[in-house]
């Protein structure tokens, strides 16, 4: 039952990523001029916070100036060349590395309330924040933050679910979305 609330998530944020992405390769980066400098300065940012080193940052910001987009931007998860996970004091980082040295990351909060739930699917995503109560076959969390970052955009929102041992697990509610796309925009 904790599959489905996870594939539930999974399926939200890979519909989120196709919009992204179809959005970013159709409309690519056109010239040089189509971001600012401070536009630059967040992708770097970014960049600097996946653990991209400054050599790999230049390369990618040269990929991105003549019209190309990082791979980790458009490639699923499974076309990374390389996966590094980490484990920092209750929350676990996914860091997977793509071919044009691009980084995309997730970390999972473990509550120690979800034991039996981590690990029987992977999301494509972060779970953090929020409370998260449990009784005799139930985890109940409220106001948990699914987010995704990547080099040039970042996607999330906030849902409160409950699952249930041997019974239906369920999302009753998800809200406060937020897209960010450095440099541009996204539709729907």
């Amino acid at each position: 039952m904790k599959r489905i609330f996870f594939s539930i998530c999974l399926a939200i944020l890979l519909g989120l990523s196709g919009v992204l992405s179809t959005s970013v390769k159709s409309e690519g980066v056109d010239d040089e001029k189509s971001l600012s400098n401070l536009d630059y300065l967040e992708i770097r940012e970014n960049m600097n916070n996946l653990g991209i080193d400054k050599k790999t940052a230049d390369q990618l910001i040269i990929k991105i100036k003549n019209g190309g987009i990082p791979d980790s931007d458009i490639l699923d998860v499974s076309e990374a060349v390389e996966t590094i996970v980490e484990q920092n004091g209750n929350i676990e980082t996914t860091t997977y590395i793509y071919s044009d040295g691009s980084r995309s990351a997730l970390s999972i909060e473990d509550l120690n309330l979800l034991d039996n739930t981590i690990g029987l699917i992977s999301p494509t995503a972060s779970i953090s924040g929020g409370s998260c109560s449990s009784g005799s076959g139930y985890v109940s969390c409220t106001n948990r933050l699914i987010e995704h970052k990547l080099v040039m955009y970042t996607y999330s929102f906030r849902a409160n679910y409950q699952t249930i041992k041997g019974g239906y697990d369920k999302i009753t509610w998800a809200g406060n979305w937020n897209i960010r796309v450095t440099g541009g925009s996204y539709s729907n």
